[in-house]
């Protein structure tokens, strides 16, 4: 079972374009990785929306779940019809988190909204380390259509995520690093600003292998955008 968890925004001329703000969708598939990003996609499309951002994308188990919840159901009626698809929409106007944001990893202050995703549904983190709290697009929201697609974000993520895990595996904690990308066809530049015990070889070593991560599948232009992640204690 994979599990995909997106922002979606209602398309213009559409019913729900006149209603709602936006939405995340989390999306339970009996398929594989790549054919589940296709399909969670081709379903936010079916119903006149289109994807923002992946906020999470991985394996799903049952006992990801406590019994009695939500996604313990969802997951349930995923194995039985071979997809699970639910939109948790705001109402039109309410889709800015804040329409000031200081940024404390360039300094600068965003007045247009930036918006930050954080799955409805994620993974139990009990156990974990080092672990993804959310996303933050700085860039206007149009530019990641017409620069990137979901597939290719969901997969620079993760592999960021991986290398913060192994990184700080032995960190101090708790302290959460805000990781930025700015993002072209020809590579990436990467900020870090962190909170916490945290030792400066250890961030070094994070900003060398974030930077050498495989760039962003990407057309021609400029995606900013954070990942934030956590460690516990």
């Amino acid at each position: 079972m994979w599990y995909v968890s997106l922002t979606a925004s209602p398309v213009a001329g559409t019913d729900d374009f006149l209603k709602f703000g936006g939405a995340h969708v989390n999306c339970w598939l009996s398929l594989p990785e790549r054919e589940a990003l296709k399909r969670a996609a081709q379903v936010v499309e079916k119903y006149g929306w289109r994807i923002d951002m992946v906020d999470d994308s991985y394996e799903a188990m049952l006992s990801d779940y406590p019994p009695d919840t939500p996604g313990f159901r969802y997951f349930e009626q995923a194995v039985t019809h071979g997809e699970i698809v639910v939109f948790h929409a705001w109402p039109k106007g309410a889709e800015a988190e804040d329409d000031r944001y200081e940024n404390p990893v360039d300094g600068q202050t965003y007045l247009a909204p930036s918006h930050r995703y954080r799955p409805d549904n994620p993974r139990s983190k009990a156990g974990e380390k080092v672990y993804f709290d959310h996303v933050r697009l700085l860039s206007a929201e149009e530019a990641f259509e017409e620069h990137t697609s979901v597939e290719a974000m969901g997969t620079f993520a993760r592999a960021a995520e991986a290398q913060a895990k192994k990184l700080l595996a032995k960190a101090a904690g708790p302290a959460n690093v805000l990781a930025q990308f700015e993002c072209t066809e020809k590579g990436h530049s990467v900020g870090i600003n962190y909170h916490g015990p945290l030792r400066s070889e250890e961030i070094q070593g994070l900003h060398d292998a974030l930077s050498s991560l495989a760039h962003l599948k990407m057309k021609v232009g400029t995606l900013k955008f954070q990942i934030q992640f956590n460690v516990s204690q």
